[in-house]
């Protein structure tokens, strides 16, 4: 259908409750379960428990019972109650599911164990579900959840299942306890002998050259590190914050600064495979930055990459060279707080959201990630509405998304979408810089909405307490740095906002970004063979994610007073 082509899912929908309403049994339930399954890949769960619920299958009709209670278990996940997915789940008996329906079976299982915390469970169904999946890039995700699922697992859970799971799930579990024990001075034999037993095991492509690439960095404690940023031009400033947060790191690591040497290379995209190069001629063990990332790109497309390195940026699309074995991705894109916000009100019990954003391309990126994530959880986005950056203008753009957010269906939102008659948000998504928030706040008050949950990314402030121009952000909610909303929690941090609080004020997230770099080094290897492994950094909780990129978690404060307050996780 030429709807589901173009993306259109709710019309999609629409037309497949038409058809239904038009055919007789059995292509009426058909009809009606692809108008479910249609809504629920535009996370319209309502809708699709509606007709759902409309649909009563007979007995005799196999495979259409099957699909219905799979798309009914889905839906539930996607309500938040793995318990009632399961129950519905445990009601097919497995070996009578279709196999056209299988994937999807052991896809929704997999999940609702995950979301119960049954990690070996999630990983049998993960297992299941890998020979049905044609597609390479399907096929190389489920296997890459698979290695990070059973690192969930404990050692003496899959020692047991080890004795009791297929011989498929066998292969995954013996690789994860040798990978669990890579201090072993036969770690090296015990990976042979497990080469040999498996010679065509699905976990020799995906897991077993990552169990290699983390026995070469898990105990790196290199000697000679080179830092590599753009000492002049338009990140010069960036790069100067960030070097003296790695510096002060490095003074501060007591007896490992005597001993280890820091070099620094101004770096960019046109100097930056010759630089690494010549970095690591000179004895560098450990490589940091790029940090412009053009200058990151040329280097990836160079092929020069021969030591760890640990590049203060990210780009994506980066999983399919396996032969970029020690690039590890470090970076502070405003995409991954966009993406917190939408988990945090998630969390919270939010459903349905107003998104206020600057029109321009930070503000689209914002938005962009905020919305793919939201909708991934199954929520609800009422109307979305940009701002230009001047006072008049965010007057009439409030003033337009409160109208919009209640606006009848016939009459279309300025962004071309419809929304039902009376609907209404419980948040707002709002990115903004400390001043646009202080114009916006007041007007969201003016128009009756101020008991609207505001939730806010970490440039709403400053970094830097101003009470008494902030008492406009009361009640507003955002993610930060450790380092920025419980400074005193870190003695480098105390100590910098002491000696230096303007240094601190205009540049304390890129100085913190320095500070983690450097603790990251030798942690990298921690981080990469143990999925649940976590830092506790100042730029927030770090882990390291399938493609070798780190991840933060934010911590949570809301303005009180005009002082940002912690919140309790």
């Amino acid at each position: 259908m030429r709807l589901l082509q173009s993306g259109k899912l709710e019309a999609a929908a629409a037309e497949f409750q038409r058809l239904q309403g038009i055919s007789s049994a059995p292509e009426s339930y058909r009809f009606g379960l692809r108008a479910a399954d249609t809504f629920l890949k535009a996370r319209r769960v309502g809708e699709a428990r509606q007709v759902l619920d409309g649909i009563k299958v007979p007995a005799g009709e196999h495979y259409l019972k099957v699909w219905h209670t799979l798309l009914s278990a889905q839906t539930s996940l996607l309500s938040r109650n793995a318990e009632e997915a399961l129950a519905a789940l445990k009601r097919i008996e497995g070996d009578r599911v279709p196999d056209a329906l299988r994937p999807r079976y052991h896809r929704i299982l997999a999940d609702a164990y995950q979301a119960k915390g049954e990690f070996l469970s999630a990983a049998r169904e993960q297992v299941a579900l890998d020979p049905y999946l044609a597609d390479e890039k399907l096929k190389r995700a489920n296997r890459l959840a698979i290695w990070d699922t059973l690192h969930q697992v404990t050692r003496s859970d899959l020692t047991q299942e080890r004795s009791l799971g297929s011989p498929l799930l066998r292969g995954w579990i013996d690789l994860a306890l040798i990978a669990r024990s890579d201090t072993d001075p036969s770690f090296e034999a015990l990976l042979a002998t497990w080469e040999k037993q498996y010679p065509h095991h699905p976990a020799r492509q995906e897991a077993l050259p990552r169990v290699r690439e983390q026995r070469a960095v898990l105990n790196l404690d290199p000697e000679h590190i080179a830092l590599l940023l753009p000492l002049f031009g338009q990140y010069a400033e960036a790069a100067a914050a960030i070097k003296d947060g790695f510096i002060a790191a490095w003074y501060s690591d007591g007896a490992n600064s005597a001993r280890r040497t820091l070099s620094i290379h101004d770096t960019n995209a046109a100097n930056a495979p010759a630089v690494y190069r010549r970095a690591v001629e000179e004895g560098a063990e450990f490589v940091v930055g790029p940090l412009d990332k053009k200058a990151l790109k040329v280097l990836v497309a160079s092929n020069v990459i021969a030591v760890p390195t640990l590049a203060l940026n990210r780009i994506e699309d980066l999983d399919h060279r396996a032969d970029i074995r020690y690039l590890y991705q470090f970076g502070l894109p405003p995409e991954d707080e966009a993406g917190q916000i939408a988990e945090r009100a998630w969390l919270d019990g939010r459903l349905s959201a107003l998104v206020l954003t600057p029109a321009t391309p930070w503000g689209e990126r914002l938005l962009r990630a905020f919305k793919q994530r939201w909708q991934d959880l199954g929520g609800e986005i009422v109307v979305q509405q940009t701002y230009q950056r001047d006072a008049s203008n965010i007057e009439t753009a409030v003033a337009e998304l409160m109208r919009a957010s209640v606006r009848p269906p016939a009459s279309p939102t300025p962004l071309g979408e419809a929304y039902a008659a009376g609907s209404s948000a419980d948040f707002i998504f709002m990115a903004a810089s400390p001043h646009e928030a202080r114009l916006i706040l007041p007007w969201i008050a003016s128009r009756g909405r101020d008991r609207l949950a505001i939730y806010a990314t970490s440039h709403v402030y400053s970094s830097a307490p101003t009470p008494e121009a902030d008492s406009a952000l009361d009640g507003v909610i955002f993610g930060d740095m450790p380092w920025v909303l419980d400074p005193y929690r870190s003695e480098l941090s105390a100590s910098t906002r002491h000696h230096w609080p303007k240094r601190f004020e205009t540049h304390a997230r890129l100085y913190a970004f320095g500070v983690d770099a450097y603790h990251l080094m030798t942690r990298i290897g921690a981080l990469q063979s143990d999925p649940s492994a976590r830092l506790e950094g100042v730029t927030g909780i770090l882990r390291m994610d399938e493609h070798k990129r780190i991840r933060r978690q934010l911590v949570w404060a809301q303005f009180l007073s005009g002082v940002p307050a912690l919140l309790r996780e």
